[in-house]
Formats: structure tokens, C-alpha cells, sequence
């Protein structure tokens, strides 16, 4: 059975159905030196889980652990994305489910609703707030965090957009406004105010920031379901 292979067996299944590895990495966005690490028994980050899932179309819970259909079931409609929401709020606000595929459920939002340019799906999750010190957004609200934003990338030549971050601190996730990134260090906007801020470097008592803010809302504006293609009417 499937679900008792493990996941290097099953990511040399997709590698199969490729050209070579090279060609999977590359349609999956990674480099060949980090497939080949999955291959030999590394354990995979999500967003390579999820990129490598979309490459060689296969359900990431297959993917992930053997469980379910190996194709994706249902497929994603055109317009929309399949976005893994993480239930922070069974580990007290804490930063584990973001790295527990085991943990995701999948919501499915019109790209549209965003209104953010440039987006790449696979770089999207959707948590509930279980600690604001930001006005604009209240505990229990249902967020969309793009995680192109996040700690890997500070100290590199990517400015980094002011906004809402969902951060955390000694592994509790909270959200912050962030006035700026400069190097390795964040710039956060004290709460209630406008004028004070407070500096941190990324590492200090575990500061990381997971990406920012592009959608909040109390709830979603659909069912966490795929929508069904419409049927032409018959003349």
C-alpha cells in the first residue's frame, strides 16, 4: 500500500514520471542539490513540500505522508488557490502547526479577493489571530500571510514592504506592524502608538518573522470548499 511507503519512495515515484531530477527540481522551483538531499532521507520544509506537490501534480497529503489520493481530489479551479490554513490556536498561539503538514486544512480563495500583485500561491497560508498588538485587526480574525516576506530573506538585497507581520517570540506568534527591515534587524511599531517603535534582531529570544499580512477578515467569504464548475445550459 502507498501509506506504508516512505516519503523518499514516494517522491522517486514522481521523480519517475520526470525526465530526470533536474527537470523536477526546476518546474518545482528547487535547486537538484535539494532534491537530491529528499531523496536520500532529508526531511523536506513545506514550502518545498507544497512546490514539489504542484510540480509533479500530486495531493500534498500523498505526498506528504501516503495518506489519501496520490492525484489531486478535486483539482483547483482556474483563478483560485488551495491554501493551507494551520490551527494555531490547539498549541496556545504557538509557532508549531506552521511547520506540521500533518496539521493543514485547505481553504480555496479567488486569487482576486487579495488584491495583492505578484503573489505566488504556494508562498500562502492562512492562520487565526490569537494575539494583535495591531489595531486594524482583532483576536479571531482569519488571516492570509504571504511568507515570501519572512526572516530567510533579511540581510539580503529584498526590501522588505512596511505592514502587518505575523511574528513570534520565544515561539509565541503575535502580530506586529513593521516600519522597517534593515539588515538583521526589525523595526516594530509600538502598540497604540504611531511614533514609537522598538528594534529587534532577528534571533533575539527566537524573534522570527513568518510573512505578512495580505488578507484579514472575521470570516471567509466562502466555504472551505471547491467551487463547482458551472454546466452550459443546453440551446
Amino acid at each position: 500500500m502507498s501509506g506504508q511507503s516512505s516519503f523518499a519512495d514516494r517522491l522517486i515515484e514522481i521523480v519517475a514520471e520526470f525526465p530526470s531530477r533536474a527537470a523536477l527540481a526546476k518546474k518545482a522551483g528547487l535547486t537538484p542539490s535539494a532534491l537530491q538531499s529528499y531523496v536520500e532521507g532529508a526531511e523536506p520544509t513545506r514550502p518545498a513540500l507544497v512546490a514539489l506537490a504542484r510540480a509533479a501534480n500530486v495531493s500534498l497529503e500523498w505526498l506528504a505522508d501516503g495518506r489519501g489520493y496520490k492525484q489531486p481530489h478535486p483539482s483547483v479551479p482556474d483563478g483560485y488557490a488551495a491554501i493551507p490554513f494551520f490551527d494555531v490556536r490547539k498549541a496556545g498561539g504557538y509557532v508549531y502547526p506552521l511547520f506540521s503538514v500533518e496539521n493543514a486544512e485547505f481553504c480555496y480563495l479567488k486569487l482576486e479577493w487579495l488584491r495583492c500583485p505578484d503573489l505566488t500561491p504556494s508562498k500562502l497560508f492562512m492562520v487565526e489571530a490569537t494575539s494583535s498588538l495591531v489595531s486594524e485587526i482583532h483576536d479571531g480574525e482569519l488571516l492570509v500571510i504571504d511568507e515570501s516576506w519572512r526572516t530567510s530573506f533579511v540581510a539580503s538585497a529584498l526590501k522588505f514592504p512596511t505592514g502587518i507581520y505575523l511574528v513570534s517570540r520565544q515561539a509565541k506568534l503575535t502580530l506586529r506592524e513593521v516600519s522597517s527591515v534593515a539588515d538583521d534587524s526589525v523595526e516594530l511599531v509600538a502598540p497604540g502608538t504611531k511614533h514609537r517603535t522598538e528594534l529587534v534582531r532577528v534571533g533575539q529570544e527566537g524573534f522570527t518573522l513568518h510573512g505578512r499580512v495580505i488578507w484579514h477578515a472575521r470570516v471567509l467569504p466562502v466555504a472551505r470548499s471547491v467551487p463547482s464548475p458551472r454546466r452550459r445550459s443546453s440551446d
